[in-house]
């Protein structure tokens, strides 16, 4: 029987972690968003980088400056499960033993 390396485990808890990560900041995004009155469709609430463009303008509405490290952090999170999900797609495709053997 063959056990996941550490690799294999590191990245699927990675990949698991990372899109948690990503869609539990979306929902709290989303009420935070609502709460404040802000005008979105929930159509495209889960889209990448939606309600961030619904923060922007929000922001410029009241006159204020968005906050930018809000926004950074997102943008990370996002490109940190795509690349989690690249990884995992080529584990669970050929293994790791042939992505990273000599």
């Amino acid at each position: 029987m063959n056990h996941p390396c550490t690799f294999e485990v590191f990245v699927m808890i990675w990949f698991a972690v990372s899109v948690a990560l990503a869609v539990i900041g979306n929902v709290i995004f989303l009420i935070w968003l609502v709460c404040k009155g802000a005008e979105l469709s929930f159509f495209w609430a889960g889209t990448p980088g939606y309600l961030d463009n619904v923060y922007v303008k929000w922001c410029r509405t009241r006159g204020q400056s968005p906050n930018r490290w809000l926004l950074i952090f997102r943008v990370v999170s996002i490109i940190s499960a795509l690349i989690a999900g690249i990884f995992f797609i080529l584990i669970s495709q050929s293994g790791s033993r042939v992505i990273i053997s000599k």
